[in-house]
């Protein structure tokens, strides 16, 4: 057995046993370790590729910032993209659904997306008004901080929250923005994302790059958006805001609205394709230098 491969699953069973643990600082800390380690068989270095920063983004107590825990929420940050590039560019929203009685109230619309505020992933989709609200009960119980003991999680109350399609459709355009220190460095659009899920990535002058991480790559290239600068300019001026952040956006023609902020996005665990793919986007979006602890000259007031 590989030293990578025995790392891996050592790490495995330290993964399973520090879940199970208490939730605080040092077992958080130590599951991410644990998890890092089970995913790519070594350990993080600081200053390394995509993955080794997003772990450090965890270990290093930057998701404990009551900013970026408030910014996590699916509701709550909706007050602040509204106040930095205008609430025209938001996912409207239909209802937030706060117990299990609001639950079995509400009248869902024919066609909407069903989420959990706290979640990360959890996503229902309907066109004829039926939903799952038995699961919907079961996301108001916890947090997605029980899922990766991602810190930002953690304390969310857990909500549900109702939005129309965008744009009319349930498979409008998803484009992704990766930003640090202000600046756009990757973008990647997701494809079918509810049915059989695959991305293209491109760096911010829409050049293509053959590489993929956490999906499968998609086949065809997908054309410039006509806004491209105007959302460009949108997720420097939200990201200026943070160290680093994701700003996933929709886009149709020359609109486009602001679906939630992402703050570690892969939770650390992205497998990239192929050789050197990782080194690549990196610098792209890194360019060397670490993720460090949110400034307070950074916030909004």
């Amino acid at each position: 057995m590989s030293r990578s491969k025995f790392l891996a699953v050592v790490a495995l069973f330290f993964k399973k046993l520090t879940k199970r643990l208490p939730s605080s600082v040092q077992t958080d800390r130590l599951y991410a370790l644990a998890r890092f380690v089970s995913f790519h068989g070594r350990f993080p270095k600081r200053g390394g590729l995509y993955n080794d920063r997003l772990f450090f983004v965890k270990w290093d107590g930057y998701l404990d910032d009551a900013f970026i825990r408030t910014m996590t929420d699916k509701e709550l940050v909706k007050d602040f993209i509204g106040s930095v590039v205008g609430k025209r560019h938001l996912v409207p929203t239909l209802a937030v659904l706060r117990s299990a009685e609001e639950i079995d109230a509400y009248s869902f619309p024919q066609a909407c997306f069903v989420k959990g505020t706290a979640h990360s992933g959890a996503v229902l989709c309907t066109e004829d008004g039926q939903i799952d609200r038995k699961r919907l009960k079961r996301w108001l119980r916890s947090t997605h901080h029980k899922v990766t003991r991602e810190r930002n999680y953690l304390g969310l109350t857990p909500k549900i929250i109702v939005e129309p399609f965008v744009f009319g459709s349930r498979f409008a355009d998803d484009v992704k923005f990766y930003v640090y220190k202000g600046r756009v460095g990757v973008v990647h659009v997701d494809f079918d994302r509810h049915r059989q899920h695959t991305r293209r990535v491109y760096t911010r002058q829409w050049q293509e790059l053959k590489v993929s991480f956490g999906k499968p790559e998609a086949t065809g290239p997908y054309p410039r958006p006509a806004c491209l600068d105007e959302m460009v300019a949108a997720a420097e001026k939200l990201g200026a805001h943070f160290d680093f952040v994701r700003v996933d956006m929709y886009v149709s023609g020359n609109e486009f609205r602001i679906g939630e902020l992402t703050h570690c996005p892969g939770s650390a665990d992205r497998i990239f394709y192929p050789e050197g793919a990782e080194e690549m986007v990196s610098e792209l979006v890194f360019g060397g230098e670490d993720v460090a602890a949110p400034q307070k000259e950074q916030r909004l007031a």
